[in-house]
């Protein structure tokens, strides 16, 4: 019932003319990711009408309101009719491929290079060809563009390589400033940024954390973690997945050298995450692949990958061996995590370099021009 729905909408698409005067831009959460950047870009460099459809009323407002961003709410009458009357889509999840007809372009420019199985790589997908109907996708080297191709029944050569506009983010400095004023008075900014668990449907990939214990440990003593922070002169930055940050967001507890960053921070200064990440000299995650955007920096990385059995039982991984493509110290305790924090030796640069290079074909901040490149020469522009 539902493919026929979707096809219907297809049919009635079809035959709605369409503006080629404009480019709709779909990201989630609204307003992030490698969207994002590249409508950044785009304001700067296209000649274009550049319109948001967000899933959000709030933060469609807000762009509007406070940044002067023209913005349609998806599930609004304007956002409808944008919709069906946009010759152009840019995505970075993939939204609403369903829907798009042939006389339509959408380009998906994903969020972020896969560690954990996705889509089609996750044994309870079934194996179809999901948004082939999408125009163009982008990758970072020719090892990821395969990741990407067996991961959406996708066709190789509707891949290019281009690297992510929001890794051009990362060459930047002094975003941060924005949020948090004060973060230049510390010695060291280190960011946490895991993966979710749960939050997204009705999955629930690996253990529960909690938001008094979010790294995991068997045992945590805040009061001691914080204790340490505060005589290294250490500001410690979280910023959980959307799907997991509406869960912890109420109960997170922060103090002068912990700050929680929230989606909301972040849209109400007209910022993404990735647009921080270059004020950053630790990163933290656990399956998160933003540590492979973080390798353009080469600067230190610790993991914390507390339940790696469950979640490799129930999510899995892209790459056989989740050590060989974690270059940086892997804790499982809060000693062990205080140490990492407190060691000054860096032994993974090698490790980071080899990596890097395997996933990045381009190392510069160049990336949202060969998009803009690619997709210009598509359309005839």
């Amino acid at each position: 019932m539902k493919e026929f729905l979707f096809f219907l909408i297809r049919c009635i698409n079809l035959i709605i003319p369409k503006s080629s005067k404009r480019i709709l831009f779909i990201s989630k959460p609204d307003f992030s990711d490698n969207t994002k950047i590249f409508y950044d870009y785009m304001k700067v460099n296209g000649d274009k009408e550049l319109i948001w459809l967000c899933f959000d009323s709030k933060v469609a407002a807000t762009l509007n309101e406070k940044f002067g961003i023209s913005t349609a709410v998806i599930k609004s009458f304007k956002g409808i009719k944008l919709y069906f009357t946009s010759k152009y889509i840019v995505t970075s999840s993939g939204s609403l491929w369903q829907f798009k007809a042939k006389s339509q372009k959408q380009f998906d420019l994903w969020h972020g290079i896969p560690l954990k199985n996705i889509i089609c790589l996750e044994e309870d997908t079934p194996l179809k060809k999901l948004g082939n109907n999408i125009t163009m996708r982008f990758a970072t080297s020719s090892l990821t563009k395969t990741i990407l191709a067996a991961a959406f029944q996708f066709y190789p050569k509707k891949i290019c390589i281009t690297g992510q506009p929001r890794t051009d983010a990362l060459f930047t400095k002094g975003n941060l400033e924005k949020i948090i004023p004060q973060y230049k008075s510390f010695d060291k900014v280190v960011f946490y940024m895991p993966t979710y668990r749960k939050g997204y449907k009705d999955k629930n990939d690996g253990r529960e954390f909690s938001s008094k214990n979010i790294f995991g440990f068997e045992t945590f003593d805040f009061e001691k973690f914080q204790k340490l922070l505060a005589e290294k002169n250490i500001l410690l930055l979280v910023k959980l997945h959307p799907y997991e940050e509406k869960l912890f967001i109420k109960e997170f507890a922060c103090s002068s050298n912990v700050s929680f960053i929230s989606h909301q921070m972040l849209y109400e200064n007209g910022l993404d995450v990735n647009e921080i990440l270059g004020d950053i000299d630790i990163l933290m995650t656990d399956y998160s692949s933003v540590y492979f955007d973080f390798l353009l920096l080469n600067k230190k990385l610790i993991f914390i990958p507390t339940d790696i059995k469950e979640y490799d039982l129930k999510r899995g991984f892209v790459f056989e061996n989740y050590n060989d493509v974690t270059p940086g110290e892997k804790v499982f305790t809060q000693s062990e995590l205080e140490n990492a924090l407190m060691n000054v030796e860096d032994e993974y640069e090698a490790n980071r370099l080899y990596l890097k290079n395997m996933l990045h074909r381009y190392c510069d901040n160049k990336s949202c021009q060969r998009v803009w490149e690619h997709i210009k020469h598509n359309i005839g522009a």
